[in-house]
């Protein structure tokens, strides 16, 4: 009966030979398995026992219809998770020229495959080109243009293997953009462009009215430059070849100009320095007294200053007339009158300037006192007075004493107002009251100057300067006393220099500086004493501390005191005329706003210039 089976078991096989069922066999319970190994088959299973399901892809390799389009239909079996399934012998790809479905979407050669790619037709020129399409399962080249017309541009329009031949627009007229005899031209195909190519090609110029080297300048550098005579007189007569009009001509090198004093017919008219400019004109010889003045001569083609007057004996006439620059030297007395010193009369006047009044003046009775001859006095007749007999004279003893400018007599003695009168630092004692200590008001002592109102030392004090100069600053300087300067020049410190405003007159209010017209800076400006303007602003007057020699006149150039001939210019309250333009020149005046008039300083052609303020 089978005691103690029948129960599920394992054999310790694998596979399907691993489940069995116990049974009773001679008296022993045993696992008998279900299943015998066989052959493998595609379920999942290991049907032979070998410890491997489904091993040797069971019933696949077989040729199967997948049921997919295109060349994903045909397949072979295969074995997987237990099934056969068909697999494609082609897997699905992208598409390609070919005839076939190759992504296995039911189309064929769709969307072009392989084509829009630049490709060679094999055709000539434009045809060339051309653009790759899929058609009947091939890609083929198709052309991107057709043949057409030639034309001028590199290519072969027409396709038939030659660029640019019977291009339509060669040959026809045309402007080339370039000056002269270049200017037409004719359209060529050249180098695959249009080009308009000069009918007359650049050429060496000539004189013949055209730009025959097309660089735009008309008959440059042709036949001329050759000296020639122009039939005409003086300076017009020598003349050089010169192409105008197309032919050559004889062109006088110098044009006609005013004449002037140089030995040459300066005017092309046959006549040499006949009128020349400034002849004639008054002029500065440079020489003292009345010699000083001359006229303009021309002589030998050069001018000349020739003197008015010769030096004559001197005589006392306030003249230098013997130009040695010295004026009635010898002729002069004391009092600095013609004639031989006058005799003391009594009459309290000093007759014979000796700084005496009525010295050893005569009086047929008594003595001379007090301008008037009086009888001799007894002491007693001058006590009630409050003066003393002296001499038979009552006399003031104040007198004798002979105090100082700054000290008064009390009667008896010399007194200074300022004892005990105490001022501060700004200011100082004048005749017992506190004044402002200014220089400028009160002076300096001997052998100072007043410099921005304090007192230093003068460093002119101990120069001695030759004639026709001055001391400035403790140099000698060359004064332009004496000095003639050319027409469009100036003189400065003894030289003639460049003067930039010998020309320019500018309006009222206006000043010339650098050869330029500007406002005037210093219009309306009032200066205190010893001070000018300058640019708008007060500054210390130059000439302030000059001495010009005897009948100059310190005038302010460019800044610098020149001492110049004249005594005509006006300074007042110790203001300056500034003259800009220098002397030896015309020029405008920058003067003190008290300057109203006009005024004048030596010029190199008569003497004088007009200066005029502002």
């Amino acid at each position: 009966g089978n005691p103690g089976g029948g129960d599920d078991c394992d054999t310790g096989g694998r596979g399907v030979c691993a489940r069995g069922m116990t049974v009773c066999t001679r008296g022993e319970l045993a696992c008998d398995a279900l299943a015998s190994p066989g052959a493998e088959i595609c379920n999942g299973l290991d049907d032979d026992c070998d410890g491997v399901v489904d091993d040797g892809n069971p019933g696949g390799g077989a040729a199967c219809d997948t049921g997919r389009p295109g060349v994903c239909a045909n397949g072979t079996t295969l074995c997987r998770d237990a099934a056969l399934t068909c697999r494609p012998d082609v897997p699905a790809s992208a598409e390609i020229c070919n005839g076939l479905d190759d992504d296995c979407d039911q189309m064929v050669d769709e969307d072009n495959p392989g084509g829009g790619q630049a490709c060679d037709t094999g055709d000539s020129g434009a045809c060339a080109r051309g653009r790759t399409t899929c058609r009947d399962a091939a890609p083929a080249c198709d052309p991107l243009v057709e043949p057409a017309e030639e034309r001028c541009n590199g290519e072969d329009d027409d396709c038939d293997g030659i660029a640019d031949e019977d291009d339509l627009d060669s040959g026809s007229a045309c402007q080339t953009g370039r000056p002269g005899a270049c200017a037409e031209g004719i359209t060529l195909c050249l180098a695959g462009r249009p080009t308009c190519d000069p009918v007359n090609p650049p050429v060496a110029e000539i004189c013949d009215a055209v730009d025959n080297d097309c660089d735009g300048r008309v008959d440059e550098g042709t036949e001329g430059g050759d000296p020639c005579q122009t039939e005409l007189p003086g300076v017009c007569a020598a003349g050089v070849t010169v192409c105008m009009g197309a032919e050559l001509l004889c062109q006088p090198e110098l044009a006609p100009s005013a004449e002037v004093c140089d030995g040459l017919d300066n005017d092309c008219d046959g006549n040499v320095d006949e009128q020349a400019e400034r002849v004639g004109a008054t002029c500065g010889t440079g020489r003292p007294g009345i010699c000083a003045r001359g006229t303009w001569l021309c002589v030998d083609g050069a001018l000349a200053c020739d003197p008015e007057q010769d030096p004559a004996p001197e005589v006392c006439n306030g003249i230098d007339d013997s130009c040695d620059g010295h004026i009635d030297e010898g002729t002069r007395n004391r009092c600095g009158q013609c004639g031989p010193n006058a005799f003391e009369i009594c009459d309290g006047l000093d007759q014979d300037c000796d700084g005496t009044v009525d010295e050893m003046a005569p009086c047929k009775e008594g003595i001379c006192r007090y301008g008037r001859c009086v009888l001799p006095c007894q002491n007693n007749e001058c006590i009630d007075r409050g003066v003393q007999c002296i001499n038979g004279v009552c006399v003031d003893p104040c007198e004798l004493l002979n105090c100082p400018d700054d000290q008064f007599c009390d009667g008896q003695r010399c007194v200074d107002p300022c004892v005990g009168v105490e001022c501060d630092g700004s200011e100082r004692c004048i005749g017992g009251q506190c004044e402002a200590d200014d220089c400028v008001e009160f002076g300096c002592p001997g052998g100072e100057r007043c410099v921005n109102a304090d007192c230093e030392p003068d460093p002119c004090a101990a120069a001695r300067c030759d004639e026709g100069s001055f001391c400035r600053d403790g140099d000698c300087v060359p004064s332009c006393a004496a000095v003639s300067c050319p027409l469009g020049q100036r003189c400065l410190d003894g030289q003639c220099v460049t003067d930039d405003c010998a020309d320019i007159g500018c309006p009222d209010g206006q000043v010339c500086r650098g050869g330029e017209c500007q406002a005037d800076a210093c219009a309306g400006v009032d200066c205190p004493r010893g001070q000018v303007c300058r640019d708008g602003l007060c500054a210390g007057d130059p000439c302030a501390h000059v001495n010009c020699p005897p009948g100059e006149e310190c005038v302010v150039v460019e800044g610098s005191a020149q001492c110049v001939f004249g005594s005509s210019m006006p300074r007042e309250d110790g203001g300056m005329i500034e003259v800009d333009a220098g002397v030896g020149a015309d020029a405008d005046v920058e003067a003190d706003a008290d300057l109203d008039a006009a005024v004048s300083a030596p010029d190199a052609d008569i003497g004088i210039i007009d200066l005029f303020e502002g």
